[in-house]
């Protein structure tokens, strides 16, 4: 079983993290959700991990699930939170999973570090998030503009001026991204958040190490809360891939 633990930043967010097993190290980024990464399909499949040889630590970014952010929080320092994690409970090349927002927190983190991951899998990832989803939300007018902050209809996703204002340094489409280690993408063809078309171009520009991409026919952005046997299926095969792939590596 996974043991939930909270991790207090040097910015100040005190970050939920799930760590359990022993082993090959995973690494296991969660979206910007009101609902938590461990409350998802993952769970279970990152707990048979632990069980089967490998070392799981699994996260809800600031602000999401249930971790709290310091005030005004970034893309920048959601990316100094996530390698502050990722030194002191991994400290070793992790096969890496980002959902959503944290599978392109993912990619930024590889390309700042290129050695922290052996492996990555993005599931539905939400790169160019305030270009893809925000103003196009604010345009048609599923999102709205409230005390500041950007809000869907149901309100369970809230953005600040100041993270949005952070995103196009990191912005991803339409630059040069190089691999050091193989990513594997597992998308839906119906994602308005994290829309086929412009992932699929990410996929086919990126240089390097290898990259695969898996588009689901009538999926959306649940992928990347795992929800379908289908996802749930394609992501464990994933993931066994990689861990018996790094057992065949180290074997004597």
């Amino acid at each position: 079983m996974l043991t939930q633990t909270v991790v207090e930043t040097r910015s100040g967010s005190r970050v939920a993290v799930w760590q359990g097993g022993a082993g090959t190290p995973v690494f296991a980024i969660g979206g910007f959700s009101p609902s938590s990464f461990a409350d998802s399909g993952i769970r279970p499949i990152l707990e048979e991990a632990a069980q089967a040889g490998a070392r799981v630590v699994m996260l809800d970014i600031p602000g999401s699930g249930r971790s709290t952010a310091a005030a005004g929080f970034t893309m920048d320092s959601w990316l100094d939170d996530l390698e502050e994690i990722f030194d002191a409970c991994v400290g070793a090349p992790a096969i890496a999973t980002g959902a959503s927002l944290g599978g392109w927190l993912m990619l930024l983190m590889h390309r700042r570090r290129p050695d922290a991951f052996n492996a990555m899998c993005a599931l539905a990832p939400a790169l160019d998030w305030d270009q893809l989803y925000v103003a196009p939300g604010l345009r048609n007018g599923s999102l709205t503009i409230a005390d500041g902050w950007v809000v869907n209809a149901e309100s369970t996703m809230a953005a600040s001026r100041e993270l949005l204002i952070s995103m196009p340094a990191h912005h991803l489409l339409g630059h040069p991204y190089s691999l050091t280690a193989p990513l594997h993408v597992i998308a839906g063809l119906r994602d308005e958040i994290a829309p086929a078309g412009p992932v699929g171009a990410f996929i086919r520009s990126i240089a390097g190490a290898p990259c695969t991409g898996d588009f689901l026919t009538g999926a959306d952005h649940r992928i990347s809360k795992l929800q379908g046997p289908v996802t749930i299926e394609r992501y464990r095969t994933w993931l066994h891939a990689q861990l018996a792939q790094a057992r065949g590596s180290i074997a004597p």
